[in-house]
């Protein structure tokens, strides 16, 4: 072609690429749009689905703290008392329902602790009557075996060779590693198998960053801060990434996320599958911390950051949070 046409046509083209990129940016403010109008960063914003999600969370938190090995006497007590007023107020206006019971048995199931190590906690121990008087019905009262589940090795490993429901419904995040280095051959073949994870237009964007070294695996986990009280019993970190580069249109802003996501849990799966523990950290960062894990990571700009999965080999004998689920009529919907 002759060169005076390649540079006109190029000039052309100029223009469609600076709007494309203009488009992409109204794509992103809607997004940030519809983030700010229904999430619960708002703070003042009120409603029954923001209480529920805020029990969830702060139940999660304090059977996380349950389930470690070495578990504080007397921890977590600020979230306690922020659980007792969320659900005073939970109940007050939307009544006791499926929620209030389960943050009530968590709250029962921390005052048990703590009374077994003789710490004596008579205050919450008032809130909790008080709050349970208030389930009148009495409804739930049996739905929900506890905070903390406690599991044998041999359980695991007698359900990985059955169906997949039960392969599932055995998988849980472990705060607990036994203290030996992990098969790497095994890594290897989960990572293979979750290669099988479908992708858009087979694009397969995922990558995986494995992270050996002590001091890696700490500065890591110190930067996620989601590991308090289990980090140094992690033997292996990976990293799942998802490369930018396979995606060029404004539709697809947010695919490397979907792509990365489904990738990731059958990670999870596959590594459970070779019998090796994991805990998925969400690495859902604001922008400072962002950069600061890339660069302890060493992982290029181009990639965005998915999960963290803590793995090893699994212990004899451990405790993993209950992490009751939603009801199925609150998530499945019929059009």
């Amino acid at each position: 072609m002759n060169p005076l046409i390649s540079i006109l046509i190029e000039n052309i083209k100029l223009p469609f690429r600076y709007l494309k990129l203009a488009l992409v940016v109204t794509d992103y403010f809607y997004d940030f749009l519809r983030y700010f109008n229904y999430s619960k960063t708002i703070e003042t914003r009120k409603s029954k689905e923001i209480n529920i999600a805020k029990i969830l969370e702060l139940c999660h938190s304090i059977e996380k703290g349950l389930v470690l090995k070495n578990t504080k006497i007397g921890f977590g007590q600020s979230k306690i008392n922020r659980l007792i007023n969320l659900l005073e107020k939970h109940i007050y206006q939307y009544g006791f329902d499926y929620y209030s019971h389960l943050a009530l048995k968590v709250l029962s199931d921390y005052i048990e602790f703590n009374r077994t190590n003789n710490l004596e906690v008579d205050f919450f121990q008032k809130n909790l009557e008080r709050l349970n008087s208030l389930d009148s019905g009495k409804k739930y009262i049996d739905f929900y075996r506890g905070a903390v589940l406690t599991i044998n090795r041999c359980e695991i490993m007698n359900s990985l060779n059955k169906s997949f429901p039960d392969l599932v419904k055995s998988r849980h995040s472990i705060r607990d590693f036994c203290h030996k280095d992990v098969d790497i051959e095994k890594i290897n073949n989960a990572i293979s198998l979750a290669q099988r994870t479908p992708s858009s237009c087979n694009r397969q964007s995922a990558r995986v960053h494995v992270f050996k070294e002590k001091t890696d695996k700490l500065k890591l986990l110190e930067l996620q801060r989601g590991a308090s009280g289990f980090a140094e019993e992690i033997p292996l970190l990976l990293v799942v990434t998802t490369d930018l580069s396979c995606w060029d249109n404004r539709n697809e802003r947010n695919q490397g996320f979907i792509d990365g996501g489904m990738f990731s849990m059958s990670l999870i799966y596959a590594l459970h599958s070779y019998g090796l523990a994991t805990c998925p950290l969400n690495l859902a960062f604001e922008k400072e911390r962002d950069i600061s894990f890339r660069v302890a990571a060493k992982i290029p700009d181009s990639e965005s950051l998915i999960v963290m999965i803590a793995t090893g080999e699994i212990p004899e004998s451990f405790k993993v949070a209950q992490s009751q689920r939603r009801r199925l009529e609150e998530i499945i919907f019929f059009h």
